[in-house]
């Protein structure tokens, strides 16, 4: 058992994902617990870390980290989204949540979220996101150059690959029409 064993709550709808998911889990030595719904994951302890799957359309999630919020317990969260967007990833911000996952995701990808988690000090209760502001004049190299940008502060904070080159190809995007 690791020495930063976790208690995990996996919140997903799917047996089959839930299952899995906490298998392999447990087999790096955290305890889980699993609930189908944001309701029955409400009558569970508070965990140390929440695994939330929301699906299109969902929203009951969000909900849910807002009643931990409420609650004073909010638990280190990581979200599985099916139809990610920029307003998924602002309220995911908003409500502190510690990673966003993409749908489908590697299992991999998800067992570096925890283990990061794992890893940190239980002391760090904000979440790990970065701010990024910067200004450009209005001329042709602001498309390249303010993708680069965004791109290089996305791979310093340890963003993967694909999700970084969507990074760059929206605010190449958004340059390119304010041009």
């Amino acid at each position: 058992m690791r020495c930063n064993a976790l208690s995990i709550l996996v919140v997903e709808p799917e047996s089959a994902i839930a299952n899995s998911l906490c298998s392999a889990l447990e087999r790096r030595g955290h305890r889980t617990l699993l609930a189908t719904d944001p309701v029955g994951a409400l009558e569970s302890e508070t965990p140390d870390v929440l695994i939330c799957g929301v699906e299109a359309g969902g929203g009951g999630e969000y909900d849910l980290l807002e009643e931990y919020a409420r609650r004073g317990r909010q638990p280190r969260s990581i979200l599985l989204l099916s139809d990610p967007s920029t307003l998924s990833f602002r309220r995911a911000r908003e409500l502190g949540v510690e990673d966003v996952i993409a749908r489908p995701f590697r299992l991999d990808e998800l067992m570096n979220s925890v283990e990061r988690i794992s890893d940190s000090s239980n002391a760090h209760t904000t979440p790990s996101f970065s701010t990024f502001s910067r200004s450009y004049p209005c001329d042709g190299e602001t498309v390249d150059r303010s993708a680069r940008d965004i791109a290089a502060f996305a791979l310093r904070c340890g963003v993967g690959p694909s999700a970084r080159a969507r990074l760059a190809s929206a605010v190449a995007e958004v340059a390119e029409n304010a041009v």
